[in-house]
C-alpha cells in the first residue's frame, strides 16, 4: 500500500465494514470524516481526539500534541489533558527522549492541558521515532460543547444551526450534521496551506536545506510555529455562530475540503489562487517536488460561515491570518477553479509529506 493513511474507500470497506458492535452513548457515528468522538457517562459528555507524527526530529510531540488538542476544539469540546506514547528506535539516546518529553510539556503548557502520562518504548523494528497522542476535552454540563465554546448569549438562537437552538448543543449536531444553508456558506481558511509539513520538512532536513537557503529564510520558516495553537480562532469563530470547522491535517486542504463537504452534503466552488500559501512553503515544496495544498497543514481551520468577509475581518482584528477562499454550492459538484480553468475536486490523495519520508528511510538504508 501506499504511505500515508488509507484511503477513505478503503478505510469503509476494510475497516468500517468489520466494527458492528455499537453502544448507546458513543457520538456521533462511525465515519470517514470524523476526527473526534465522544462518550455519553452519568450525564457527562466527554470526547477523544488522536494524533500521530513520526520522524527523526526531537519536536514531534509538539506536532503531535497541537494537532489533537485543535481537533478537539474544532469540535467543541474544551481540551484538558492528553495522554502521550513514545516509540522510539534502537540507536536512540536517553538525551533525545528527554529533548521530546520537554517539548510535548511546552504544548501542554502551550495549550493549557495536562500530561497525564508520557509511556516510552523502544521498537527494534522502527526506522524513525514516533509520538501518539490521546486528547480528552470535557463538554458543557448541559451535554453542549458549543454552550462552553459559544455562549448563548453572544449568538441568537436564530442564528444557531437547529439542534443547538433547541437545547441539544454540539452533541446533537454532531449526530446530525450539519447541511448546506444552515449558517454555513462562504468557505473561510486561517492561516496558511502547508504550514505543519513545511514545519516538519524544515526540522527533517535543516542540513539539507541549509545547503539551499540562507540562515534569514530558515529562520522566517522556523517562526511559523508559533501559528500552531488555534484555539483563539476556534473561539472566535464559535462566538460568531459558526459551527461547521474541521482541521486541515493530514492530506492537507484539498482534502480538508472534500471532507467538510461530504459532512456538509454539499457542493463547493473554491479558488486555488485564494488559498493562502506562504513563500517559504512553495519553495520549500518545489525542492522536494511536493504538492503543498496535499500536505499536512494543522494549525489551519477550515470553516463555513455565512458571512466569511466578518469572520476574516474579526480574525484580523485579532491579528490571526485568514481568508475567504470560496462558497459551498448545492448540489454536489466539488469545483477548483485554477485561474480560468475548472476542474473537479477528488476524493482525499495520500498524505505528500509521507511520500517524503518514504524517500528518505530509502536514502537511510
Amino acid at each position: 500500500m501506499k504511505p500515508g493513511k488509507i484511503t477513505e474507500t478503503m478505510r469503509k470497506r476494510t475497516v468500517q465494514k468489520q466494527l458492528k458492535n455499537r453502544h448507546q452513548g458513543i457520538f456521533p457515528d462511525l465515519s470517514a470524516e470524523r476526527v473526534c468522538y465522544g462518550i455519553s457517562m452519568n450525564g457527562k459528555d466527554v470526547m477523544i481526539a488522536e494524533a500521530s507524527r513520526y520522524g527523526n526530529q526531537k519536536d514531534l510531540g509538539y506536532f503531535a500534541l497541537m494537532a489533537a488538542v485543535n481537533d478537539l476544539a474544532a469540535a467543541g469540546a474544551q481540551p484538558e489533558a492528553v495522554m502521550v506514547r513514545i516509540f522510539l528506535t534502537e540507536y536512540a539516546y536517553e538525551s533525545r527522549l528527554k529533548s521530546m518529553v520537554e517539548a510535548i510539556e511546552a504544548a501542554a503548557a502551550c495549550a493549557d492541558v495536562q500530561v497525564m502520562d508520557a509511556a516510552a518504548e523502544v521498537v527494534p523494528v522502527m526506522r524513525s521515532s514516533m509520538v501518539h497522542v490521546t486528547a480528552v476535552g470535557s463538554m458543557a454540563s448541559t451535554g453542549s460543547a458549543a454552550d462552553a465554546a459559544c455562549p448563548k448569549e453572544q449568538v441568537p438562537p436564530e442564528k444557531m444551526p437547529p439542534g443547538m437552538a433547541a437545547g441539544a448543543g454540539r452533541r446533537a449536531e454532531m449526530a446530525e450534521g450539519i447541511r448546506y444553508g444552515q449558517n454555513a456558506r462562504d468557505l473561510v481558511l486561517t492561516k496558511w496551506a502547508g504550514m505543519e509539513g513545511t514545519l516538519r520538512i524544515l526540522e527533517e532536513r535543516r542540513e539539507e536545506l541549509s545547503g539551499r537557503f540562507v540562515p534569514a529564510f530558515l529562520n522566517q520558516t522556523a517562526a511559523l510555529r508559533a501559528y500552531l495553537p488555534s484555539i483563539e480562532e476556534i473561539r472566535i469563530a464559535r462566538n460568531m455562530g459558526v459551527a461547521a470547522m474541521r482541521q486541515v491535517s493530514e492530506e492537507g486542504i484539498l482534502a480538508a475540503l472534500w471532507k467538510l463537504a461530504e459532512s456538509l452534503e454539499a457542493g463547493l466552488t473554491v479558488s486555488l489562487k485564494a488559498i493562502p500559501v506562504r513563500q517559504e512553503t512553495i519553495e520549500i515544496c518545489e525542492y522536494y517536488h511536493v504538492n503543498p495544498y496535499e500536505m499536512t497543514s494543522a494549525g489551519c481551520i477550515l470553516m463555513a460561515a455565512e458571512d466569511g468577509h466578518e469572520l476574516v475581518k474579526a480574525m484580523e482584528e485579532r491579528k490571526i491570518p485568514a481568508a475567504v477562499i470560496g462558497r459551498l454550492e448545492e448540489g454536489n459538484d466539488r469545483i477548483i477553479m485554477r485561474g480560468d480553468e475548472i476542474s473537479y475536486l477528488e476524493r482525499p490523495q495520500a498524505e505528500a509529506l509521507a511520500g517524503c519520508f518514504a524517500v528518505w528511510n530509502k536514502e537511510e538504508v
